[in-house]
């Protein structure tokens, strides 16, 4: 048990009696708001939201009341971003705007901008330009003033030009320059602004007549086109741009910064985004599309100078306005607009997302492409990391993050990864940004920025390779790649850009099971980077590469894909990282959205493990192409409830350790998936060598009804059976909740008055009727109840639940009714351990025995911010079991025999629900391969799961047919089978 859990449990001990004593002054007027505002009133909503914001401040901290406070906001309202993005279907949706919709305001004021580069491609554009409907300016931008008249010329066929202005610039910035510095002021007075340009692009060698065409037939084909662009811009007012969709030649991996991502990141943060170099980016590539002049004041704002541009080198990329091409989007998204695709070039067809952009990458698998090319050439490389090699971190510096902690928990040093990169950071700079560094150099620059000595640094330096070594997971199908190549007997060689040292990457491989590669040519070694190119110019000339005769395998699209493209006819196979890959599908985009993984290292981890499930393979084909993957049991297991059971299981295991109990006892029937969780971790190898010892654990067959029959000795203990809410004839009630047998059934009947017993009863508003009903019969019941109750005594004794050690019952949780009525029954104390419980189970805690809660402690469920209350008949479904209810227990000659009542729907298709329990069970080894006994420690966020959680069970995301398995009986409360999903999602919609 370390200190940093042991200071969680002192924050969270103090955090529930302040929420104790803060939610007891709150709630007193809740009775007197309930008898004046009806249900569903805006006051009685905002009251309850008031109590949970407070609940949430204290629990959970500011940052996630901000957070969930925004959501809501943002959902009620019903037009933020943040829905816009998290509800994809309604981005998805392609829709068609036909004639009779067009929208045209007479007052539009609409310019064109056109950079005439080369300018006998003007006449081509003043085709399209005919198609103006509406009377429009033109900015026309040339070269030279010998170009004028030509271009003069040609202005006096356009038959909806109002105003021509043409001005000569300077051949620096593009078409770029022009549009964001020339006529800068003057496009602040016109509603839309078309801008496209006499493009040859002959960066290949050839000019690009096909993709210009393209450009211009979608963004002015017709006039029937412009007036559907102006349409969507005219009845959506959240769209800022429009543009074409990817055309058919252009490289998927364009849609990234590139050779740009070294000076773009202040561009980008200055529009108020997080730069991420391996970001997959929306943009009009070709730099041509319509726009709103609000969605263009951010990139006019950043008041760009002609200066600010490079002189023309004839640069392929990298140049300033390269980075500006890609900012467009970013403009009008950081202005709070959505951005439109025009999908088809003949009918006026659109959608919020470029289905395209990255659609080729499943043209063919890189097995394939790696199969094909083998015979054509003689070498091949392989990238290492995030090629053969996965992080179950979806971005490095995260899992820099993760060793910060431990290096601050072991070994005392201070703000490590500042420290760390500050240290690489100055030996770069020393270097004059040449060469490359390696890692023994950064820990000595380390060791005396933190005042270390060398052995300690020593010592983090191997810990920190360790954990590499741990967490790195082969890719399948590029291992087997891999051997297919050495098995062609080609050369292999093996290049990565990392400041580990040869040892270091040696080491790696052989633990990864990597050999037969004849050459490593590391950026620590050599002194070059493929980042830089350097490295590439060096391997072909040491290689002595001629022709096409190399084959080279890797994820990064500037360092693996385009660096190596520029250098020659080489054949390069890309294989998208696995959290990018994921990141760019509707779900992927989804959780990026919820979970934020740059916000920590727990974020980051939980989204690169779920990354890796989907897209470890390189080419998921069958998961990108299925619109409901949650459908799939064992990744609804893996993904959703995955990370929620280990959360759950390391905080049970810390706390029981902690309270010291030497058996937990996992009730039925949702302690079955639990228990079999908890045996993997209790038996993992993992925990072996540090010898951590867990509590035993155990299946216990229990049920609400079962216990609280089986404490019947007086007309008070009764009264627990009228607690739960329950609808329904008194009739259902004696046969439902308390199960009377037949005969007692009969004699019930007598008493009470066949008439009553069909009346019928709602709970808890005729609590006074019904209890004295049931009281009238205690003298019936009671016979029962001690037959029962003998033979539960003899299954607790089977079971050893009389033994003097302390033990501890696990359960889903609320009102702690078994752990009450077991503690009755056999007068010992008994700790439970819970998802969460209400403020019933209070009355549990009398120093002997606990009743804890993991996402909350003595809460009232009517108001309560924990989605769990809200939504707990999903989890029950999830976590149920192959039995049906247990009922009670019978005597007989071997022993307690129990006896189930029918199984449900679950049961009867529990092999769905046993991949849903092996998915969440594969979670959690998961866990433990990775991270070992500190495993125990990590807790992922548990607001955005819960968030995950409620969206699948309001149906927010389509599981498919797998939610007609997810039901739950509630005949304790009078309820017949339930689909959960169906019945959350009514309720939610209902109440929106």
């Amino acid at each position: 048990m370390n200190a940093n859990f042991n200071s969680r449990i002192k924050q969270n001990r103090a955090k529930w009696r302040v929420n104790d004593a803060v939610m007891r002054v709150m709630l007193w007027p809740k009775a007197l708001i309930d008898r004046i505002f009806p249900q569903g009133s805006s006051i009685r909503r905002y009251y309850g939201l008031a109590v949970s914001g407070v609940q949430i401040i204290i629990l959970y901290g500011w940052g996630s009341f901000w957070r969930r406070y925004r959501h809501y906001q943002q959902t009620e309202k019903n037009v933020s971003k943040w829905r816009t993005q998290l509800v994809r279907d309604a981005e998805q949706k392609v829709f068609k705007i036909e004639p009779e919709q067009f929208l045209l305001p007479k007052k539009l004021k609409v310019a064109v901008v056109v950079h005439s580069y080369y300018t006998e491609l003007f006449g081509e554009i003043c085709t399209y330009l005919k198609n103006m409907p509406c009377s429009y300016t033109l900015f026309v931008s040339i070269k030279s003033k010998a170009d004028m008249q030509a271009i003069n010329a040609q202005l006096q066929d356009l038959p909806m030009l109002e105003r021509a202005v043409v001005k000569v610039v300077a051949n620096r910035g593009r078409d770029i320059a022009p549009f964001l510095v020339d006529f800068a002021s003057e496009l602040a007075d016109y509603d839309y602004i078309c801008k496209v340009h006499t493009k040859k692009s002959l960066f290949t060698g050839s000019e690009k007549m096909e993709w210009r065409q393209y450009l211009y037939k979608m963004l002015l084909g017709s006039k029937q086109r412009i007036q559907a662009i102006l349409t969507v811009f005219a009845r959506d007012a959240s769209v800022g741009i429009i543009y074409p969709a990817r055309y058919e030649h252009t490289p998927y991996w364009a849609y990234t910064w590139l050779s740009n991502k070294w000076d773009a990141a202040p561009f980008v943060n200055r529009l108020g985004f997080d730069f991420d170099p391996d970001e997959y980016i929306d943009y009009p590539t070709g730099s041509m599309f319509w726009i709103k002049k609000e969605a263009l004041k951010p990139l006019f704002d950043i008041r760009l100078a002609r200066n600010d541009f490079p002189e023309e080198r004839g640069q392929t990329d990298g140049a300033l306005h390269h980075i500006m091409e890609r900012c467009f989007t970013l403009s009008a998204r950081s202005r709070g607009f959505k951005y439109t695709i025009i999908n088809d070039l003949n009918d006026d067809v659109f959608s919020y997302s470029d289905a395209r952009k990255v659609s080729s990458y499943f043209n063919v698998s890189p097995a394939d492409l790696i199969q094909h090319t083998l015979p054509l050439v003689d070498v091949v490389s392989f990238d290492i990391f995030d090629t053969l090699l996965c992080r179950p971190f979806a971005s490095p510096d995260k899992l820099l993050q993760y060793i910060e902690e431990a290096v601050h928990q072991r070994y005392g040093v201070k703000d490590f990864m500042r420290l760390r990169q500050q240290a690489e950071a100055d030996i770069r700079l020393r270097q004059g940004h040449l060469g490359d560094v390696k890692i023994s150099q950064i820990y000595q620059a380390l060791a005396s920025a933190a005042g270390i000595s060398w052995e300690v640094a020593e010592k983090i330096l191997e810990f920190e390779l360790t954990t590499e070594i741990e967490l790195l997971i082969p890719r399948p199908d590029m291992l087997a790649a891999f051997e297919e190549v050495k098995g062609a007997g080609k050369r292999i060689i093996l290049t990565t850009d990392t400041y580990f040292e040869k040892p270091h990457i040696e080491r790696i491989l052989m633990e990864k099971g990597i050999s037969g590669y004849h050459q490593l040519y590391i950026s620590s070694e050599e002194g070059r980077r493929k980042d830089r190119g350097d490295m590439w110019d060096y391997i072909i000339e040491h290689e002595g590469i001629r022709g096409s005769n190399l084959l080279h395998i890797g994820d990064n699209e500037q360092s693996d894909v385009q660096l190596l493209g520029d250098r020659g006819p080489y054949f390069i196979v890309h294989v998208m990282k696995p959290s990018v890959l994921f990141r760019q599908s509707a779900h992927g985009n989804l959780l990026w959205q919820m979970l934020n993984p740059r916000e920590g290292w727990r974020e980051n981890l939980l989204y690169g493990m779920i990354s890796n499930h989907f897209c470890l393979d390189t080419y998921p084909f069958d998961f990108w192409y299925c619109d409901k993957p949650l459908s799939d049991p064992f990744t609804l297991g893996y993904t959703v409830f995955g990370p929620l059971m280990h959360n759950f299981l390391a905080w049970l295991i810390n706390y029981a350790r902690l309270d010291g109990v030497k058996r937990l006892y996992f009730l039925s029937r949702e302690g079955y998936a639990l228990h079999k969780m908890y045996q993997d971790i209790a038996g993992s190898a993992a925990l072996r060598q540090p010898n951590i010892n867990l509590p035993a654990g155990s299946y216990l067959l229990s049920s609400r009804r079962t216990a609280l029959f089986a404490v019947l000795k007086k007309e008070e203990d009764l009264l627990p059976f009228l607690d739960r809410d329950f609808n329904g004839t008194l009739r259902n009630f004696f046969e439902k909740r308390l199960n009377i047998d037949v005969a007692n059934m009969q004699a019930v009947e007598k008493v009470v008055g066949v008439e009553d017993m069909g009346r019928q009863i709602s709970l808890p508003s005729d609590y006074d009727h019904v209890k004295k009903s049931l009281l009238s019969v205690f003298d019936i019941l009671a016979p029962q109840a001690e037959a029962e109750r003998e033979a539960l005594l003899a299954y607790c004794k089977e079971t050893g639940l009389l033994d003097k050690e302390k033990m501890g019952l696990v359960d889903i949780g609320y009102s702690c009714t078994i752990q009450k009525s077991l503690i009755g029954l056999l007068g010992r104390p008994l700790n439970g351990y819970y998802f969460a419980i209400d403020d019933k189970a209070g009355k549990i805690r009398d120093g002997s025995s606990q009743a804890r809660g993991y996402l909350g402690e003595l809460l009232n469920p009517k108001i309560s911010a924990v989605v769990i209350f809200k939504h707990s008949l999903l989890l029950e479904a999830v976590l149920t079991a192959p039995d049906g209810q247990l009922l009670y227990f019978s005597g007989g000659k071997d022993g307690a025999v129990p006896v189930f009542k029918q199984p449900g729907l679950a049961q009867k298709r529990f092999d769905v629900i046993t991949r849903i329990h092996d998915g969440m069970g594969t979670f959690v080894r998961d866990m433990l391969k990775l991270f070992g006994a500190a495993a125990l420690e990590i807790e992922f966020p548990v607001s955005d799961m819960l968030h995950y959680y409620q969206m699948i069970a309001t149906g927010r995301v389509d599981l498919g047919d797998l939610k007609k398995v997810l039901s739950v009986e509630d005949e304790y409360s009078g309820l017949p089978e339930i689909e959960v999903i169906d019945y959350y999602t009514k309720l939610y919609d209902s109440q929106r």
